[in-house]
């Protein structure tokens, strides 16, 4: 049954996003690279959509080239950086803002401060925004700084393997098509919206006294985030956001999290990362000896097990005990 629920899950999230192309809030061509699907595949599906009745004809119309031109769509396009700066004043410890922001308006929609940038405030970070405001279509990476050092094992990139990196896995879960940097005008922009925080945040911060990243953290979200989007953000030529709304059912950490695969020994524990988790008995079961079941490490600092075969995304978590 619960194989059932997760395949309509994804039929679901893939007629959703097909049925975006028919409304004319996704290309083609972008719901293809999301899906994984040719062209040829999403016509095929929209046709099929249309013989029920659902999407618009859309009126074809030459695409209007123009340089440094932004998505016109709140939701088409999200920024995620980090920027390492003296964040506290030359006297302290420099530290990283991990900061996201919307293409089309230009606005800063969630920060994190860390001591560097690593992949659980870049987690922390998208689930701020995936839970105020939806999923965006793309995610645009700038590989120009600390993500294109980490060709070998790092945070985005792919590895020598060609097998997809923790961050890869979940944004393709969440149908997330992920950009690396290629276009000089998008990182330009991220960019100078990094040299906005460094000029106005730092002054802020040091007329109000702040010089932790705990303070940094609570004065960002409660008032410097919102002002700087109200002052500094534009209007989206096209009025009407392409946001995709995420399921009350979806723990986003279950997802922006990293997942291992482990068989469960004959005394009912696991290994992970050198440390030995007791599974306990769970939803009628007296044992899971030989299971195949999923380790999520979660940002908030959760380890959380689910069985492999029976997963899906609202299944229960299994409880562990650290020995």
């Amino acid at each position: 049954m619960r194989n059932e629920v997760t395949l309509k899950m994804k039929e679901a999230k893939k007629m959703g996003i097909v049925n975006e192309t028919l409304d004319g809030r996704m290309t083609v061509e972008t719901a293809s690279r999301i899906l994984k699907l040719s062209e040829r595949q999403i016509y095929r599906l929209r046709r099929l959509l249309r013989a029920e009745g659902l999407g618009r004809k859309v009126r074809k119309t030459k695409k209007h080239r123009k340089r440094r031109l932004r998505k016109g769509h709140e939701g088409e396009m999200l920024f995620l950086d980090g920027s390492p700066h003296h964040w506290f004043g030359e006297d302290h410890a420099p530290c990283t803002l991990i900061l996201a922001c919307d293409d089309a308006t230009g606005k800063p929609l969630a920060g994190l401060f860390r001591e560097q940038e690593d992949r659980d405030g870049c987690f922390w970070v998208l689930a701020k925004v995936f839970k105020r405001y939806g999923l965006p279509q793309i995610l645009y990476v700038d590989c120009a700084s600390q993500f294109k050092t980490t060709r070998h094992g790092g945070l985005h990139s792919l590895q020598v393997t060609q097998e997809p990196t923790q961050f890869e896995r979940a944004m393709e879960e969440l149908g997330i098509e992920v950009i690396f940097a290629g276009s000089p005008q998008a990182r330009g922009r991220i960019e100078r919206m990094n040299g906005l925080f460094q000029d106005r945040l730092v002054a802020e911060l040091a007329r109000h006294g702040i010089t932790t990243i705990k303070e940094a953290n609570a004065y960002l979200q409660r008032r410097f985030i919102a002002s700087t989007a109200k002052r500094f953000g534009v209007p989206a030529r096209d009025p009407n956001p392409v946001w995709r709304p995420v399921s009350n059912e979806l723990d986003l950490f279950d997802v922006l999290c990293v997942k291992a695969e482990r068989t469960v020994a004959n005394d009912n524990t696991i290994s992970y990362k050198n440390v030995i988790l007791q599974l306990y008995p769970a939803h009628g079961r007296s044992h899971f000896a030989k299971a195949k079941v999923e380790v999520r490490q979660r940002p908030d600092g959760k380890i959380r097990v689910a069985n492999y075969m029976t997963f899906s995304l609202c299944d229960d978590i299994l409880t562990l005990n650290v020995q």
